[in-house]
């Protein structure tokens, strides 16, 4: 196969590669929206046996010295909200990170792109 041909096809390529980036992007975009309005929890989840019964505590980082503490207790149902709200948070971080990824991987593209042009333009 000649050079140009292999130029030519990879370069035919990428429409195909870019809309499927591209889509990718919004489907990201759009579940992150939907996660923070669901609602994130930053709080580590730690449980905490009294007497019988075993609770839960939400324990933030430090902030000024001070550790906060949010009790949410041992009701299931707010339980399963708590822990809900943390397994979001963890999927919000994980999204957010691909998200930037994909906008680096978008970047850098566009730069490989701008350099094939000018170099292709001095002949």
């Amino acid at each position: 196969m000649s050079l140009f041909r292999d130029v030519k096809r990879k370069a035919q390529q990428l429409p195909a590669r870019l809309e499927a980036l591209d889509k990718e992007l919004k489907a990201i975009a759009k579940r992150l929206q939907k996660l923070e309005k669901m609602g994130l929890e930053r709080g580590k989840a730690h449980w905490r046996k009294e007497r019988e019964k075993v609770y839960l505590y939400l324990i933030y980082p430090m902030d000024k010295g001070a550790r906060t503490r949010v009790y949410v207790g041992s009701d299931p149902k707010k339980v399963k909200q708590a822990q809900d709200a943390i397994a979001r948070a963890y999927e919000f971080d994980e999204l957010a990170e691909r998200q930037t990824l994909l906008q680096q991987c978008f970047a850098r593209g566009t730069a490989a792109i701008d350099e094939a042009a000018r170099y292709l333009d001095k002949w």
